[in-house]
């Protein structure tokens, strides 16, 4: 079973946006505590929709916290970790099986705004 989770960055402008389009895409709990730690640990638990794949898609990703771009590295280490943490093993965890859940994001922007957008993810720290 597969999800994909499609969010619209024209709407990801500040941080209340990004936990608006998280919260919409993912279906987030009542608990959701609209913050990057919330986030965090929402995007790390993810038990109202078990699945063996997530796919993140971001559109207009250029735009994402253009109003706060000092939340943009925050944003990108919370989806970093949790790239790296879903696809570490699960023992015990039969909702999500007993091997790799793939947590991957895919960001899309005009061809005008990739170089600009590459320069960027090439700035943070990602584990490999």
């Amino acid at each position: 079973m597969s999800f994909v989770a499609r969010l619209d960055g024209r709407r990801m402008l500040d941080s209340q946006g990004v936990f608006e389009e998280f919260s919409r895409a993912f279906e987030f709990p009542v608990y959701f505590g609209w913050n990057w730690n919330a986030l965090n640990d929402c995007l790390g638990d993810l038990g109202w929709m078990p699945s063996r794949r997530y796919l993140v898609v971001v559109g207009d990703a250029g735009l994402v916290l253009s109003r706060e771009p000092e939340r943009r590295s925050t944003l990108l280490e919370i989806l970093n970790h949790q790239g790296g943490c879903w696809g570490s093993r699960f023992p015990g965890m039969t909702a999500w099986g007993t091997g790799d859940v793939a947590f991957n994001v895919l960001f899309l922007c005009p061809a005008g705004e990739l170089r600009a957008l590459e320069e960027e993810l090439a700035g943070v720290p990602l584990d490999r």
